[in-house]
């Protein structure tokens, strides 16, 4: 099946973030200014009230370097100061920018990497303002707020400013910009700390955190978030759209065979509309679909990988075992779970080394 069609087919769905979850899905997830203010009323509620974000524009981030756009992603957002928080030419003339980056890996150089990207972004903006005739007295760097949004299982614990990242007994710390960004540990944050502002996007993390949960954790997540979305009036259509394409993401991306198809009916079985729950089984057929049709075209090569990662799922259970009593019962199932043999292999070296199961990253 052409790729064309797929994604035609799909609507709110990306096929590449499917194929390449969640590397991918994650930062499509919070690509629209609506799941951006959702971002900021968890993060920041405090300038929610001042930004325009029916306005909101998704810049082109072509000026950036290639050697910074390998390791910054490109989602970067202009959003107007609302009318009655500034005068009429600062508004004009000063957005607020919003740069997201995704993240499934801790890096101890994040705060490094977005200042880098903040430069650009004044650089660009002061050039364009520059051009436009201005006295220099009246020109001014935007506020550029940087959020890094982690998905990722281990807790975050690194530096959330540039000045962090100075040695704290070093005389000159001073001398380096605070530069501090906002933070999203997805996993590590309280359910109730990514619902409270009563925003579709924060009950739709709740999912994300039960990727690697139990299948009944993960359909309860996926019953009270599918509820909501059916509640919802028909000029958020497209937010549902994007929010139910999200959840089939993450089924078809992140659990196994035998639980997809349960899993999927528990949405389709809450939606009373004949002709949505159509269109969702459509969806879901054109998944299931092209997931074959994939399968065939590389089944050998494929099962050939799984093999190797069987086996090194069951190596790296029986050497933790062997060395250690008490294994918890969430490491046994995500390792069961794991399809990455870089991280297998990882985890698998650190099992060997380790003085205690408290060692072993996970």
């Amino acid at each position: 099946m052409n790729k064309n069609k797929i994604i035609s087919m799909f609507n709110a769905l990306d096929y590449s973030a499917l194929r390449q979850f969640p590397e991918l899905s994650s930062l499509w997830f919070v690509d629209n200014s609506q799941n951006v203010r959702g971002l900021l009323e968890i993060l920041d509620s405090a300038v929610v009230p001042h930004l325009d974000f029916k306005n909101a524009v998704r810049q082109d981030t072509t000026f950036i370097p290639e050697n910074l756009r390998k390791h910054v992603s490109d989602l970067l957002y202009s959003i107007p100061i609302q009318k009655d928080s500034v005068s009429a030419s600062e508004r004009e003339t000063l957005p607020v920018y919003v740069l997201v980056e995704h993240q499934s890996t801790v890096d101890r150089k994040m705060a490094y990497r977005l200042h880098a990207y903040m430069m650009q972004v004044w650089s660009v903006h002061l050039q364009d303002y520059g051009l436009q005739e201005h006295p220099q007295d009246e020109w001014g760097l935007p506020a550029v707020i940087g959020i890094v949004f982690y998905t990722g299982d281990r807790k975050w614990s690194v530096p959330l400013s540039l000045r962090e990242l100075a040695n704290p007994f070093n005389p000159f710390r001073v001398y380096v910009p605070e530069c501090r960004f906002l933070l999203l540990d997805v996993k590590h944050t309280e359910a109730a700390t990514l619902t409270q502002p009563d925003h579709l996007f924060g009950w739709a993390l709740t999912v994300l955190q039960q990727e690697h949960g139990s299948e009944a954790a993960l359909r309860s997540a996926i019953v009270s978030v599918v509820e909501r979305l059916l509640s919802l009036g028909p000029d958020e259509v497209g937010q549902r759209d994007k929010v139910l394409s999200y959840i089939y993401m993450l089924i078809y991306g992140r659990r196994e065979r035998e639980e997809r198809e349960g899993l999927v009916h528990t949405i389709h079985d809450l939606i009373e509309d004949k002709s949505l729950r159509a269109k969702e089984e459509s969806k879901v057929q054109t998944i299931a679909q092209s997931l074959f049709e994939e399968g065939m075209e590389a089944g050998e090569k494929r099962g050939i990988e799984i093999g190797v990662v069987r086996a090194k799922r069951e190596d790296t259970l029986k050497t933790i075992h062997t060395r250690f009593d008490d294994v918890p019962d969430e490491l046994t199932r995500k390792i069961g779970r794991m399809r990455s043999l870089k991280r297998l292999d990882a985890i698998f070296t650190q099992a060997l080394e380790a003085q205690s199961i408290e060692d072993i990253e996970w």
